[in-house]
């Protein structure tokens, strides 16, 4: 008997973990617009899922390009927020490790490096790093234009 309410407990609390933070939708399910907005951002590409988080108010497009997998954010009004995907570290332009060489994070530990493609700043390359033990983790993200130039960090301490 506990076992069939525990296994009930869970499903609830799996279903509500999903509904908070997105939602499947099948294409039929997206407004016009939006879709109109990611034919315009992204031409000749097709996105194989959407997703609808409405904590958000987004909607995210999984597509592929120059093979690579890319999420692409749209508000509800059809405006591109960004897109962002995964690269590995070789993908970095040599510009930028240059820069992150001789910066202060250079001993941080890289957790993640990607690309986010954005409306007005065009193509933004972001370096994730970090350090320390979880009771003083600090986090840092690095951002570059597609130049090489850096632009700015965010940093976070827990």
């Amino acid at each position: 008997m506990k076992s069939i309410s525990l296994i009930i407990v869970l499903f609830l609390m799996s279903a509500s973990f999903t509904t908070l933070h997105a939602q499947r939708l099948e294409k039929s399910e997206v407004p016009e617009n939006v879709q109109k907005a990611f034919k315009k951002n992204h031409p000749g590409a097709f996105p194989y899922d959407w997703k609808y988080a409405k904590k958000k108010k987004t909607y995210k497009a999984y597509y592929i390009s120059n093979g690579m997998k890319f999420k692409s954010y749209f508000i509800t009004n059809g405006d591109w927020m960004n897109a962002k995907t995964k690269l590995d570290k070789t993908e970095i332009p040599q510009t930028i490790w240059e820069h992150y060489s001789k910066s202060e994070w250079v001993d941080w530990k890289i957790s993640k490096t990607q690309l986010r493609l954005t409306p007005d700043c065009g193509k933004i390359y972001i370096i994730n790093v970090k350090k320390g033990k979880k009771s003083t983790k600090e986090k840092v993200k690095l951002y570059y234009d597609e130049n090489g130039k850096f632009m700015k960090n965010t940093h976070k301490k827990y």
